[in-house]
This record gives C-alpha cells, structure tokens and sequence, in this order.
C-alpha cells in the first residue's frame, strides 16, 4: 500500500496550473488544491 506522501506526489505530478482560473469560476479555491 502507498503511503499519503507517495499518493500526494504522484498527484502533484498531474496537476494542471493552467486550471486555475476556470476552477476559480465554480468557486474552487486555488491555495486548497494540489
């Protein structure tokens, strides 16, 4: 089983800065996500 740390990275790895501003239109807080 993975550990939080190892879950969290690969998570990081898929993230997509280029997002944020239409996750800010639903109401999603940006300094939240990963």
């Amino acid at each position: 089983m993975a550990s939080v740390e190892e879950v969290l990275k690969k998570l990081k790895v898929k993230a997509r800065p280029d997002q944020l501003e239409g996750m800010a239109r639903y109401g999603m807080v940006a300094e939240r996500r990963l």
